[in-house]
């Protein structure tokens, strides 16, 4: 052993030599401890914690020093297990303290031996603060990512928040706290940031589920008073200053005391949109932090376009689920039977869905002057005679167009969404505490006539709630539009009886003495009018002449005018109907008449248009005012003087040229056919194909040897086979896609429509089984009685069979027309099931004649 002793120092001595080249030259930093104590510490160790020499270190305890606090009770039991005999603690990561106040991610390792009574450890540390920061911003990348993989985005949108704030939270391990905060809108979802907003979670609804609105300011921990009042006041000038982000300031903590807020600025397509903070105590705050702008510049743009994508789907979701409620009131709004029972419903419907209220509809009066209220809907615990009370009170305060929120969107025509009506200045207040409100106009053929509100005290409507509201409004408008088609219908029903009526009394002994009294007196009857009058043009002194008048236009018209003299030579002279709310104040009354005509009368004045549109005279009625011309109430009158036109035209003619039978069955012809283009042209198509269907059945139906009066009553039937449409509404009428069931059971009323419509008609009697039973099938599967083979009326199994043809040959929204052939096969092909097997013989008959 003795002689091995120089060998030995000597491979010693090369060992500590080794050792020191090691400790002076690593790029880890080494430190030695005994007993807990630095004694030894090589120079990387010192410039990685922040010192200036080993000075800055030796003597002083490792843990309580260098280590942050959440790591000494981990590195405390490893160095047990060194003292209990572990020769080595394998590598493990911790967070060293700086002596400037900052922190480090260090991968530290350990060996141990014992000298005497002391136990040395030998620590080598390695910075691996770089890598652990891209970990902190891959793993705050992947929780925002997260955001959009959700599956409750529509009803969680506090939960969404908190994710945010977590993947702000994770770029730095530093005790810190972080936030968002918005300038602009984005979609809907953020409001603009003001003095008053509050920093909270997002609140709850009446319902329990979280509005949709996102508040403006958030954190990921509360901030104090002192905090919020500084961020709201400098945020956004701090980021506009500073667009490069880096910049570090001051922040009121608490009273006191202050921290450092670092702000990177939310930009999106060239726009500032907010910002995202993190704020630290002032010994925590460390150059590092201070020059990491790239990763929270990188950081900063992931949020954004996390938030920016989960409010978009957040809307497209809200979109797909108001679709649903858009479906729902269409087919429940087209139920109803009466304009109470329309906005009775379209409120109902506002509640039930989306728990709105209170709500209101308002419309014109008939005199179009003021307001009534027609519908109101408060809270669920609110009784009917509250609601009553409520509305009598909207009709005292709120009682003319442009007077209140209601009254101005119906003067203004637009749809307006309030964040602050106590401040807006058209806002009158009926109820205490309401804040927020939207309101949208109801449109009937393409005037405003009502307007629907819904208000709220703690409720933010949104964009998208008020497009939800103005497709409720637009509803609502077609709802009392199809309402006012059925009631038009029912009005020229009882106008084409009056029609039939003079007809009837209409012969060839009438003398123009006869017939004058006869359409005034019943124009009178069917108008409630209190005056009219006929005047008929005299060519050969080429004035206007009092036919016949009663009431005060008896004396108003006993002079002659010239062509184009007053109101009656305008309306002479260029064919158009005018109308005078106030007949007194009309520009174009003669002056010395104005005397006549009494102060609260209105008046409608039509030509009497004759065949090929000669101008033969002028009809006038008076109606007591204030009256609302309506475009049905216009119609009419146009109707009446154009078959005056037809009648008075047509006594001409018999007198020159015709005998009475065949000049009276022209007359009907004329009177039917102008009624079939009046209630059935919807549109210039389906006049069309009435005409084209009529002439297809008629062909059919002299294959059968018909009588001229049966073929004459299928023509009828065809001219008025879809009348009952006209009580359809729109959205089901005009939907270029297939209908769903409740639709199609809608649609199917049309026929017993039409039957109860025109039942009341004597004279079309023979033809009223076209209009009511052409949907019937000859195996029983048809609509509207299921009548089977020869039960289904003769006519109705003719007129089947042309009408399908047609409509087979027809473009239509939702398909090309087919080719003659390809209808002709299939009407073939349906003989014996859904058509009768006799009158698809006759059709097939009839072949060569379809093209021409």
């Amino acid at each position: 052993m003795s002689q091995n002793r120089p060998e030995e120092w000597a491979h010693r001595s090369q060992t500590a030599a080794l050792w020191q080249h090691l400790f002076d030259t690593s790029q880890a930093g080494i430190l030695v401890s005994i007993n807990g104590i630095i004694r030894r510490i090589n120079d990387t160790a010192v410039d990685m914690l922040g010192g200036r020499s080993s000075a800055d270190f030796v003597g002083k305890h490792l843990h309580a020093a260098f280590l942050a606090p959440e790591h000494i009770e981990s590195v405390l039991e490893r160095e047990q297990q060194l003292r209990d005999g572990r020769p080595s603690a394998p590598p493990t990561e911790i967070r060293a303290r700086r002596l400037d106040g900052g922190e480090l991610d260090v991968l530290i390792s350990a060996t141990s031996w014992v000298e005497g009574d002391d136990v040395v450890v030998e620590s080598m540390l390695i910075d691996i603060t770089a890598f652990k920061q891209r970990e902190r911003l891959l793993n705050a990348m992947s929780g925002l990512i997260k955001i959009s993989l959700r599956q409750d985005i529509l009803t969680d949108t506090r939960s969404t928040l908190h994710r945010a704030m977590e993947a702000l939270h994770e770029l730095y391990a530093e005790p810190h706290n972080c936030g968002c905060i918005n300038f602009s809108r984005l979609g809907d979802g953020l409001p603009e940031v003001h003095a008053s907003t509050e920093v909270r979670s997002p609140p709850e609804a009446r319902d329990g589920s979280p509005f949709f609105a996102i508040s403006a300011l958030i954190s990921y921990r509360p901030l104090s008073a002192l905090s919020r009042r500084w961020i709201l006041k400098r945020t956004k000038e701090i980021v506009e200053l500073d667009a490069g982000g880096g910049a570090v300031y001051d922040i009121p903590l608490t009273p006191g005391r202050l921290g450092s807020i670092l702000f990177e600025p939310l930009v999106l397509d060239g726009e500032l949109r907010g910002c995202v903070f993190w704020i630290f105590d002032h010994d925590t705050l460390s150059e590092t932090i201070s020059a990491d702008a790239e990763r929270r510049k990188t950081c900063a743009l992931a949020v954004l376009t996390a938030l920016k994508a989960f409010l978009m789907e957040q809307d497209n979701l809200q979109k797909n689920a108001d679709l649903a409620i858009l479906h729902r009131a269409t087919l429940e709004i087209g139920k109803m039977n009466s304009l109470q029972q329309i906005a009775d419903v379209a409120l109902k419907i506002l509640d039930r869905e989306k728990g709105w209220h209170p709500s209101v509809i308002r419309f014109r009066s008939r005199a179009g002057q003021t307001l009534e209220t027609v519908a109101y809907r408060g809270s669920p615990a609110t009784s009917a005679e509250e609601n009553r009370a409520r509305m009598d009170l909207f009709n005292r305060m709120i009682d003319r167009p442009g007077k209140g929120m209601t009254g101005y969107v119906i003067q203004e025509g637009k749809p307006i969404r309030s964040l602050d009506l106590p401040s807006d200045p058209h806002y009158i207040e009926t109820e205490p505490g309401i804040r927020y409100g939207i309101y949208a106009p109801i449109l009937i053929e393409g005037v405003v006539e009502g307007a629907i509100g819904v208000e709220s005290s703690d409720y933010r409507f949104t964009e998208s709630d008020l497009q939800l509201l103005s497709s409720i409004g637009e509803l609502v408008g077609m709802g009392v539009r199809s309402l006012r088609l059925i009631e038009m219908l029912r009005e020229r029903v009882r106008w084409l009886e009056i029609l039939h009526q003079i007809n009837k009394q209409v012969g060839i002994e009438m003398k123009p003495e006869e017939l004058y009294p006869l359409l005034v007196d019943q124009a009178i009857e069917a108008t409630d009018a209190e005056s009219a009058a006929l005047l008929i043009y005299d060519s050969t002194q080429h004035v206007l002449k009092k036919a016949v008048a009663r009431g005060w236009m008896e004396e108003l018209f006993d002079r002659p005018l010239k062509a184009d003299e007053g109101i009656s030579g305008r309306i002479f002279s260029t064919g158009k109907p005018r109308l005078s709310p106030i007949a007194r104040d009309d520009p174009l009354l003669i002056p010395q008449n104005r005397t006549l005509v009494p102060p609260d009368c209105a008046n409608i004045g039509v030509p009497i248009v004759a065949a090929k549109g000669r101008v033969l005279g002028v009809f006038h009625i008076a109606i007591k005012a204030p009256v609302l011309f309506t475009r049905e109430f216009v119609e009419l009158v146009e109707m009446f003087g154009l078959y005056a036109g037809i009648v008075i035209g047509r006594m001409q003619l018999i007198e020159a040229l015709r005998s009475a039978d065949r000049q009276m069955r022209k007359a009907y012809d004329e009177t039917l056919e102008g009624w079939a283009r009046a209630i059935g042209i919807r549109d210039n198509e389906t006049f069309q194909h009435t005409v084209r269907v009529a002439q297809i059945a008629i062909a059919i139906a002299r294959r059968f040897n018909l009588d001229t009066q049966t073929i004459e009553n299928l023509r009828r039937g065809a001219l008025l086979h879809d009348v009952g449409k006209l009580g359809i509404p729109d959205t089901i009428l005009r939907k270029p896609g297939p209908l769903d069931s409740e639709e199609q059971d809608i649609m199917r009323r049309h026929a017993l429509l039409g039957y109860k419509l025109l039942k009341p008609i004597k004279y079309l009697e023979g033809a009223l089984v076209v209009p009511y039973c052409h949907h019937e099938r000859w195996d029983g599967t048809g609509y509207p009685r299921r009548l089977k083979g020869e039960e289904i009326p003769l006519l109705a199994r003719i007129f089947a069979v042309a009408d399908v043809y047609d409509a087979m040959t027809s473009d239509r929204p939702y398909r090309p027309a087919l080719s003659a052939q390809e209808a002709i096969e299939y009407i073939r092909s349906q003989s014996g099931r859904h058509f009768d097997p006799q009158s698809v013989e006759a059709f097939l008959a009839i072949g060569d004649q379809l093209e021409e």
